[in-house]
């Protein structure tokens, strides 16, 4: 199935001012779906985290928002090597974060 937000992910991903993106919109729509396909065919690995299903996370942005130190962590987490530039990092339910 393509959506249309997959022409903007693609835009996203190659910008040279590209921020962390937040999708947002009303549940069960396919988000999740969209950015883990996205995430497949456009990245080398995924790493996904969700916060609704993992509280736990919470515990790694406490000390501080150190993005090297979090990237170390999470690799921890998921049992990968996080590589900043063919890795994306997806955190789903993030409302459910203290943080």
């Amino acid at each position: 199935m393509n959506r249309d937000i997959e022409v903007e992910l693609k835009r996203w991903k190659i910008s040279s001012r590209r921020k962390p993106l937040i999708i947002q919109g009303a549940r069960q729509v396919g988000k999740t779906y969209t950015i883990k396909s996205f995430g497949n065919t456009a990245y080398e690995d995924i790493a996904y985290f969700n916060f609704e299903e993992n509280p736990d996370l919470n515990s790694i942005f406490i000390q501080d928002l150190n993005p090297a130190r979090i990237l170390a962590m999470l690799s921890l987490v998921e049992g990968i090597t996080i590589d900043p530039e063919n890795t994306l990092v997806f955190f789903d339910e993030i409302q459910e974060s203290n943080r």
